[in-house]
Parts: structure tokens; sequence; C-alpha cells
């Protein structure tokens, strides 16, 4: 099962990749990866356990960095880049406010709320 720390460790990793690339020219086999990594991110949201517009809101933008990659139609790899990290960003940011019960790591029962644990990596 997915979580938000595997989830936002993935982001991070692929973003990273992505933006080595803003000083050197992005090759086909390079964006095909980072495409397939992007595919696999796709398939961890699948499995968060999220209602489902939040969840097709998230897979949608993926959906739509994956296109931005394969099928760039923007002036220059430098620009297509930068509005892949952008929507990357956007993906952090929605799935960052969500309450994601995290099976990983020290996490924190409250009392009050006893289906809601929330990991301390996730929520600091």
């Amino acid at each position: 099962m997915a979580n938000t720390c595997t989830i936002l460790r993935r982001i991070e990793k692929i973003s990273q990749k992505l933006a080595d690339f803003l000083s050197r020219p992005l090759t086909s086999r390079a964006a095909n990866k980072i495409f397939d990594q992007l595919t696999l991110l796709r398939g961890a949201v699948r499995e968060l356990p999220l209602a489902k517009k939040p969840k097709r809101d998230i897979l949608d933008r993926l959906a739509q960095a994956q296109q931005l990659l394969r099928n760039g139609n923007l002036n220059g790899a430098a620009t297509r880049i930068l509005a892949v990290l952008s929507i990357l960003q956007v993906v952090v940011l929605k799935v960052n406010t969500r309450r994601i019960p995290c099976a990983q790591g020290l996490t924190i029962v409250h009392p009050s709320k006893p289906f809601s644990t929330i990991c301390q990596i996730c929520d600091p």
C-alpha cells in the first residue's frame, strides 16, 4: 500500500532527475525513463486511500506531465521540463494537503480519532 512518504520521495527523485536536464540536453532515452517513473508514480497514487475526486485530480495532473514529457509542444526542452516540474510541485501540494494514513515509520494515534494515524515524517 502506498503512502504519502513514498509518493513524496518518488516525486522528489523524479524532479531532481528532470532538473539535471535543465543544464544539458534531454535525450529521448532519458525522457522515456522519466516517463516510466511517472507511470509507476501514477500506480502508487492509485493505491492511496483517497476519495475518488482528489485521486482523479492528482492522476490527471500526472498524466498531463507525462503528455508534456512525451509530446512536448512547447518551445524547447527547458520550457517543457519546467512545465513538468511545475505540475509535479502542484501534485506535491495536493498530496501534502490530504490527511493520509501512513503505514510506515512512527505513527501518532489521536485518542479522539482512532482511525486517523499520521506519520511523523509526513506531518512535521
